[in-house]
């Protein structure tokens, strides 16, 4: 190899060798900032994983509370079910009680009925009698 052969390569490999010391310097640079975005974004993912943890354990009160509840309506309606159970029965009872009430009524207005109707009869054959029983007396009398 010749002198000039063995500078050229030199000078080649120099300029490779500084081409690569130049890669090195932005790797070495652009690692501190790959590394704070890493970091940035391991940061952001616990904060996603904390609001996620802290909006389950709300989502997880609502549901207990939710289903708390959720009993507590049940049992007014099966309370309302049993009153208004209570109630109809108690129509029930009153309705038969109203019924025999108004039976009682009616039995009550016939003996009145009855009772008005003999009233009518003693009463017309009563006038009729003492009418009639008068009548002759007196038309007799003016006979004689």
């Amino acid at each position: 190899m010749t002198q000039s052969n063995e500078q050229q390569q030199l000078a080649k490999i120099t300029q490779e060798l500084q081409q690569a010391e130049l890669q090195l310097q932005s790797v070495q640079q652009t690692n501190p900032q790959m590394n704070q975005m890493l970091q940035q974004a391991q940061q952001t993912i616990q904060q996603a994983q904390q609001y996620l943890q802290s909006e389950s354990m709300r989502l997880e009160q609502e549901r207990v509370q939710t289903e708390a509840k959720l009993q507590q309506i049940q049992q007014s309606q099966q309370i309302i079910q049993a009153t208004q159970q209570q109630l109809q029965q108690a129509q029930g009872m009153q309705a038969m009680q109203g019924m025999q009430a108004i039976q009682g009524g009616m039995q009550a207005i016939q003996g009145g009925m009855q009772a008005m109707q003999g009233m009518q009869s003693q009463g017309t054959q009563g006038m009729q009698s003492q009418g009639t029983q008068d009548m002759q007396c007196q038309g007799t009398e003016e006979d004689f």
